[in-house]
């Protein structure tokens, strides 16, 4: 990486963090982009530079995430000869402790369920490329079915949990989902 490219990484994590530090602070729909830059310490340029808007900028961010997780979750595939759906909830759980803060935030804010609609599409060819025993195979409508399911029951597993003043850890509220799907 360059120092171009390394200047433009930071700069882009210092607008984030300053986002989510005014969204802790107020209301996402009153925060305007000179409130972002400046917060940052950065010129209203330098956000132009690289986002459109404050939507742009936090379309920025889920997308940072969900290749996070993706990179995560292809790690687990590619670590292990045989993946179970238990490693995958634990995968699962434990990334979203570990951004717990971030996504306290956007619950609060309204805005956490964008989070999983723009990672929608990703997750329909990940779905298609994990092999495992329950998956259902070249329909395309049925596995959009079943993804909205998961995707739904996920989104408020995670708002219920890491809203509560003190949640169960990544490993115990990954058994509580495991030991249930695994009664059905």
């Amino acid at each position: 990486m360059n120092g171009k490219e390394r200047i433009s990484k930071m700069s882009k994590k210092w607008l984030i963090k300053s986002l989510f530090q005014l969204m802790n602070e107020g209301n996402y729909d009153d925060i305007t982009v000179t409130n972002i830059s400046d917060n940052a310490d950065l010129a209203r340029r330098t956000f132009y530079r690289y986002f459109k808007n404050k939507n742009d900028l936090l379309d920025y961010y889920y997308n940072e995430t969900i290749n996070e997780y993706f990179a995560e979750l292809n790690n687990l595939i590619t670590s292990n000869k045989k993946i179970s759906f238990d490693m995958v909830l634990q995968t699962f759980f434990e990334f979203f402790w570990n951004k717990r803060d971030e996504t306290r935030t956007l619950i609060k804010q309204g805005l956490f369920f964008n989070l999983f609609l723009k990672s929608s599409s990703n997750l329909k060819s990940v779905y298609k490329n994990v092999a495992m025993p329950w998956h259902i195979n070249n329909d395309d409508e049925k596995i959009q079915y079943v993804l909205n399911f998961f995707i739904g029951g996920y989104m408020n597993i995670i708002s219920r949990w890491l809203m509560k003043e003190e949640p169960e850890s990544s490993k115990a509220i990954s058994k509580i989902v495991y030991d249930a799907i695994k009664k059905m």
